[in-house]
């Protein structure tokens, strides 16, 4: 399993994943904002199999702040219960800087979605609302350098490639990561 970089050559593949995914989980107008979180605002990592994106996600620096944003993990249907999700956790988690002592993870989560990112430790901390109103939870999970450290060695050891040295973050200020820092 290799993750590597997202390219605007997978934009149509990504957009299929995200409406494999879209049915029941996401509320109306959130294609709309991913497809604009495609067109650069983080950096976005893909997972191939046979010439097919089958899981993609994505994260922000949220620039002054010891803080990453996780968005949109998105695995094909067909390999959803696989253990794709989680490499694709990890991944992300493998691609935080080490030089920090302690960082946060925050998600903006589906209620549908929680519950995995629950297993890793992410607490509620309170809610997003969608366009129509809904309320949705946000997640918080700190790590340290050293929890960094052994997600690249499990990685590692279960022959899942990230691209480490190809990192190249976006530091990203938005007025949505600012309110929930």
């Amino acid at each position: 399993m290799r993750f590597r970089p997202y390219s605007p050559a997978d934009r149509e593949q990504c957009l299929e994943l995200y409406r494999l995914n879209e049915p029941g989980r996401f509320p109306e107008g959130v294609l709309e904002d991913y497809n604009r979180v495609l067109e650069g605002t983080g950096y976005i990592l893909v997972l191939e199999q046979h010439g097919r994106i089958i899981a993609t996600g994505g994260l922000h620096h949220i620039t002054g702040r010891n803080m990453t944003m996780f968005w949109c993990g998105l695995v094909h249907p067909d390999f959803q219960g696989r253990g794709v999700g989680t490499a694709l956790f990890y991944a992300r988690i493998a691609l935080l800087n080490t030089d920090l002592m302690l960082q946060k993870i925050c998600i903006a989560a589906v209620q549908a979605s929680f519950g995995f990112y629950q297993r890793f430790g992410f607490a509620h901390i309170r809610n997003w609302k969608d366009k129509q109103g809904t309320e949705h939870p946000i997640g918080f999970l700190t790590v340290c350098e050293a929890d960094i450290g052994l997600v690249r060695s499990i990685l590692a050891k279960s022959g899942i490639e990230v691209p480490l040295k190809d990192m190249t973050a976006v530091p990203f200020r938005s007025p949505e990561a600012e309110a929930v820092a």
